[in-house]
């Protein structure tokens, strides 16, 4: 297996632990709020943003959002008051998907010499983030940050944790 293989697995896996924690989640429940814990609907959409633009911003390349996304999603941003500004359930989830899809064909492709090459400098204000293959490090980890959020809403949400 290559590096490529690997962290494409990687990214695969946790999105699909990320996935799983929201199974059972009916659409009132990724509306609803708890005190200091970012709702359903956020977390969704800014997974939808963030995994893709820590790759492809990593690699210096557009990425493949619709316009505006990342002022609702990125990384930083804060939970709107009104839930329902958001773009709708069903778009987060087709961007969601898509972005994945285009990360995993991008990333199962990058070659040692291009995982090894340096991280675009808009990635390197985080001082261990040096190659591009740490920043799809990082992209595993910040899914896996998140799916650890959903499994939180499941528990407030009455619904049993997955582990």
């Amino acid at each position: 297996m290559t590096w490529s293989e690997y962290l494409a697995a990687q990214l695969d896996r946790a999105r699909r632990i990320s996935l799983r924690a929201m199974d059972d989640f009916t659409e009132d429940d990724f509306y609803k709020k708890f005190d200091n814990i970012n709702p359903g609907i956020w977390v969704l959409g800014h997974m939808s943003n963030s995994i893709p633009s820590i790759v492809f911003t990593a690699l210096g390349e557009p990425v493949p959002l619709p316009p505006d996304w990342s002022k609702w999603f990125a990384i930083g941003t804060k939970v709107l008051d009104g839930l329902h500004q958001y773009p709708s359930l069903t778009e987060i989830r087709k961007v969601l998907n898509e972005g994945h899809q285009l990360t995993q064909q991008r990333v199962i492709k990058l070659s040692d010499q291009e995982l090894l090459a340096p991280s675009d400098p808009k990635m390197q204000v985080i001082p261990w983030l040096k190659t591009v293959r740490d920043a799809i490090c990082l992209a595993v980890i910040h899914e896996s940050n998140h799916g650890g959020q959903l499994n939180w809403l499941r528990k407030l949400l009455g619904k049993p944790g997955l582990i």
